[in-house]
């Protein structure tokens, strides 16, 4: 274990996911301490929520999740954390926040009683505007999308001011919706953070810059710059944004001591430093990779595909780009799709294991049913273009569509997981990604057969994390890099040296022909 003096030295990671939230405890060489997570749905049922959100209109798009959720989840585990760690060797804190999902303050309180539930203070001074908070998988906003491009000089333009296209779960476009729907809301909020910055926020005790490489994916900062647009409130004609937005921070910044709030209420030593938190899929990067040419999959409720490059190669609208959450000579480029853990688990169904998709992963192709690429989005999907939900399927040797009613469960099922790997080899080259190795994390690391068609479609070598999150890692190495050097090789990994069997892997071109009907 690193020490300091003569004390051991631990560092905390908190991970606030769409369904959880985890913190996590690590040594100076990064081996896993102590971990405690809430569970939304399961330990805080009086909110409402299913897979930790809530769909208000789901034709429209709208989906939400209430912000004091986040905040009590927070506090459960923080209490739970301190009755197993002394909370006192902590020397440094990060974290990570789903991206694009934002907080509403109505206004931050001036002091927090360490002697009061954190959830009720701010229930009592009635701390936030709105209390449902739009998230990641809202995809309402395509009207605010449209007229942000617009005003920027259409998507391209968008694009190469801030690493993406307009899309619709990003942060600014949610703001312009507020601003334009619910302007009563607006014109109450003091400031719009986004979730990491919230998070930052309390630790602190005061309003905290938002990080660089989290506030890439709002669709409002300069990339090149690490500001925000120079006319910000006329692109998504919302009055006052600039001072709702409040400061940049850059990626790797150390922004102070914990509260007296935090040392008081959950024993943390008054030195303990507060590293800017990040996104979700900047911190899974750092948590899991440590070489270059690294590409990571995360599959859980959506899928995600990650890979660090030194300059800003891209050439499709698939491709968005951010600032390295921890080296900034490099940019993080991110592949999302929506439909993605859901859409697997429905197909194992619930009279189905495992284990069973994993055999038929494994096994080899069977003439008698052939395998088809399976295009399953029961939702919109975003990648690598909004696409409206479809049940499709496709012979792999010419593309020629098949009725999705006449598949075998073994067909969809192998069909399903080879079109993501499809789709994720395709647009890997569209954006002139280099990688030698892919590291899979997220709950579909646990499988076997994931793994295998992975290797035979990408044709490199598949490694799992033997931690299958890896953002709460990455939040721990960020705050040690806020106060020391992280250790060589740190990410931990499994090679999977099986290989699928699949007949035939499809061409790219034929994948890129059978989206194009999408």
């Amino acid at each position: 274990m690193g020490t300091r003096g003569s004390k051991d030295v631990l560092y905390l990671g908190i991970d606030a996911g769409t369904q959880s939230i985890k913190a996590s405890v690590y040594d100076g060489a990064m081996q896993l301490v102590q971990e405690r997570a809430v569970k939304f749905d399961e330990e805080l049922p009086q909110y409402g929520t299913r897979a930790g959100m809530i769909v208000e209109d789901e034709a429209a798009g709208v989906v939400r999740s209430p912000v004091f959720m986040w905040v009590e989840a927070l506090e459960i585990a923080l209490e739970r954390l301190a009755q197993a760690v002394d909370m006192s060797s902590i020397v440094a804190v990060s974290g990570s926040a789903q991206q694009h999902s934002s907080v509403w303050w109505r206004a931050f309180p001036t002091s927090f009683d360490p002697n009061e539930r954190l959830v009720e203070q701010l229930r009592a001074q009635k701390a936030f505007s709105t209390e449902l908070s739009p998230i990641w998988a809202d995809s309402s906003t395509s009207e605010e999308v449209k007229s942000a491009e617009e005003r920027v000089g259409g998507a391209a333009a968008m694009q190469q001011l801030t690493g993406s296209v307009g899309t619709e779960r990003f942060t600014g476009n949610q703001i312009a919706r507020m601003a334009k729907r619910h302007p009563e809301i607006y014109k109450d909020t003091e400031r719009v953070m986004l979730l990491s910055t919230a998070l930052t926020s309390l630790f602190l005790g005061r309003p905290a810059a938002t990080e660089a490489g989290d506030a890439a994916g709002m669709n409002m900062m300069q990339l090149d710059k690490n500001v925000w647009l120079d006319d910000l409130e006329d692109v998504f004609d919302a009055p006052g944004l600039a001072d709702k937005a409040g400061d940049l921070c850059e990626a790797n910044a150390n922004l102070g001591s914990v509260s007296d709030f935090m040392v008081k209420r959950f024993g943390f030593s008054p030195s303990c430093q507060v590293a800017a938190f990040t996104g979700d899929n900047l911190a899974t990067l750092v948590g899991c990779v440590d070489r270059a040419n690294d590409v990571i999959v995360s599959l859980g409720t959506s899928d995600t595909v990650l890979s660090q490059q030194p300059t800003r190669k891209q050439v499709n609208q698939a491709a968005l780009v951010f600032p390295h959450p921890t080296d900034q000579a490099l940019y993080m480029i991110m592949i999302c799709y929506k439909n993605g853990g859901a859409v697997r688990n429905d197909e194992k169904g619930k009279d189905h294991k495992w284990s069973e998709v994993d055999e038929i992963l494994l096994a080899d192709a069977d003439e008698n049913e052939p395998d088809v690429i399976c295009i399953f989005f029961p939702h919109k999907e975003i990648a690598p273009r909004p696409m409206d939900a479809c049940e499709r399927a496709f012979r792999i040797d010419n593309g020629e569509e098949v009725d999705v009613a006449s598949l075998s469960w073994r067909q969809r099922v192998r069909g399903l997981i080879l079109a993501r790997a499809l789709s994720i080899k395709t647009h890997l080259e569209d954006c002139k990604s280099s990688y030698d190795r892919v590291v899979i994390t997220g709950g579909g690391s646990n499988s076997k057969g994931i793994p295998a068609v992975f290797r035979q479609v990408l044709g490199v070598p598949v490694f799992t994390s033997q931690q299958a999150d890896g953002a709460s890692r990455g939040a721990a190495l960020k705050a040690m890099l806020a106060v020391d050097k992280a250790p060589k090789g740190h990410a931990i990994l499994s090679e999977r040296p099986e290989s699928a069997n699949f007949a035939q892997v499809p061409a790219t071109d034929l994948y890129r022909k059978i989206e194009a009907q999408l």
